[in-house]
C-alpha cells in the first residue's frame, strides 16, 4: 500500500513538473531579450532590406514644430516583401506614443494620428487608401497636408484628398523609428529606399516629377530643385549610421539588436484589447493552459500535511508566476507583457482547483486508482 501510494505521488510530481516546464517555455519562448536587427544593405543598389526582426531609429528627434510648417509633405519610397498587418513608420514622444503611424493593412495603406479631441480625450484617427499595397512592388508614398487638408499620392497620381485630415511639422515632430511600432512587436518586412521630410505642401505635378526621378535614379536632381528639410538615401551602403544628405536633419540609426524600444510593461487589460478572433483565441488559450496546473498543484498540496489551505496556496502560485512570466516577457522583443494573461491564467489556476475538489471528479479518480495521490 505504501510503495503504491510512493508511487502515485512520484506519478504526480512528475506531471506537475512537465506542466511546470510546457508552462516556462510557452511562456518564456525564444529565450533571447537580444535578438539581431535583421537590417542589411542592399547589394546592387542604395536602401536597406529589412528582414524577420528590424529597427531603425533616429539618434535625436525631429523638431518641426516652428510656424513655417504649417505645412508639410513626407515621401517614402519602398517595397513590401509580405500582404500583413504591420505598423512601418512612425513618431514617438512620449507624450503622445502614438502620436503618427503608417501602416500597411493587408493592400490598404493607413495613416494614423492620436489627437486630443476638446474635451481633452485621445482619438485615433484614421485615413487610407485601399488596394495600393502589393507583395514585391514599388510603392512610392507621399503625403502632402496644406491649409485645405491632406493629400495620399501613390507612385506619383493623387489617389484620395482628405479635405478634414490636417497634417502639420508638429506631427512629424519625435523620435523616428521604421521597421516596428514604437510600443508593440509589428516587424514590417521588405526594402527601404527613401525617405524625404518637407516644410511644405508639394502641388501635385512636383509628386509626380519625384516619383519619377528618384525610381529612375535621378535623386540628386530631387535634392537641387527641390531642397527637402531632411532627405535620406541610404546610399552609404555599409555600417550603422545613415546620415541626412542635407546635413540638417538627426542621424538614424542601425543598432545591434533588435527591441521594441517603448514596449510598455505589464499593460492594462482596456489597452491590449483588441476585437477580432485572435484576442479570443489568446484569452482561451490562457485560461485552459493553467488549468492543469492548478488541478495538478492543488491535488499535490491536498495530500500534503504542511499545507492548511491548499486551494488558496494553488491559485497564489497560480498567479505569482503568471506575474513573472509578465515581467520576463517585458524583456524579450518578440512577446507582449499584460495584466490581462495575468487575470487569465489565475482564473485557469483556480477553475483547476475546482475541478479537482468536484465530488465527481475525484470518484473518477478513485475507479482510476489514483486515490493514493491524497
Amino acid at each position: 500500500m505504501r510503495l503504491k501510494k510512493s508511487f502515485a505521488r512520484v506519478a504526480l510530481t512528475s506531471a506537475l513538473a512537465g506542466v511546470l516546464l510546457i508552462i516556462l517555455v510557452a511562456g518564456l519562448w525564444p529565450f533571447n531579450p537580444l535578438p539581431a536587427n535583421n537590417v542589411d544593405w542592399l547589394r546592387d543598389k542604395s536602401g536597406l532590406r529589412l528582414g524577420r526582426n528590424p529597427i531603425v531609429v533616429s539618434r535625436s528627434p525631429f523638431q518641426f514644430t516652428d510656424t513655417r510648417w504649417s505645412s508639410v509633405s513626407l515621401e517614402i519610397w519602398l517595397k513590401p516583401a509580405r500582404a500583413e498587418a504591420k505598423t512601418f513608420f512612425s513618431i514617438y514622444t512620449p507624450e503622445n506614443p502614438k502620436q503618427f503611424r503608417l501602416m500597411q493593412y493587408h493592400s490598404i495603406f493607413l495613416v494614423r494620428r492620436n489627437i486630443r479631441d476638446d474635451r481633452g480625450r485621445w482619438q485615433d484617427i484614421a485615413a487610407g487608401v485601399d488596394k495600393v499595397v502589393y507583395p514585391n512592388a514599388t510603392l512610392f508614398i507621399t503625403l502632402a497636408g496644406g491649409p485645405n487638408g491632406t493629400s495620399f499620392y501613390i507612385n506619383g497620381k493623387l489617389a484620395r484628398h482628405f479635405p478634414e485630415y490636417f497634417l502639420r511639422g508638429r506631427d512629424l515632430s519625435g523620435q523616428l523609428i521604421f521597421g516596428t511600432s514604437p510600443f508593440e512587436e509589428q516587424t514590417w518586412q521588405g526594402e527601404w529606399r527613401a525617405l524625404a521630410i518637407y516644410a511644405r505642401e508639394l502641388r501635385s505635378n512636383e509628386v509626380l516629377t519625384h516619383y519619377q526621378k528618384w525610381t529612375g535614379g535621378s535623386q540628386p536632381e530631387v535634392v537641387k530643385e527641390s531642397a527637402p528639410t531632411a532627405l535620406y538615401d541610404f546610399h552609404e551602403g555599409s555600417g550603422a549610421i545613415i546620415h541626412d544628405v542635407q546635413g540638417t536633419g538627426p542621424d538614424l540609426l542601425i543598432p545591434v539588436h533588435y527591441s521594441v524600444p517603448h514596449k510598455p510593461i505589464l499593460q492594462w487589460p482596456w489597452e491590449e484589447y483588441r476585437p477580432n478572433l485572435s484576442c479570443v483565441t489568446d484569452l482561451t488559450v490562457n485560461i485552459t493552459g493553467f488549468v492543469p496546473l492548478g488541478f495538478l498543484l492543488c491535488a499535490f498540496l491536498w495530500g500534503s500535511t504542511r499545507c492548511n489551505r491548499p486551494i488558496l496556496t494553488t491559485i497564489i502560485v497560480g498567479a505569482v508566476m503568471s506575474l513573472s512570466i509578465e515581467v520576463l516577457q517585458g524583456f524579450i522583443p518578440q512577446r507582449s507583457s499584460g495584466i490581462t494573461d495575468i487575470i487569465t491564467n489565475t482564473s485557469g489556476t483556480a477553475i483547476g482547483c475546482l475541478l479537482f475538489v468536484q465530488r465527481t471528479v475525484r470518484r473518477l479518480l478513485t475507479k482510476l486508482g489514483m486515490e493514493n495521490v491524497w
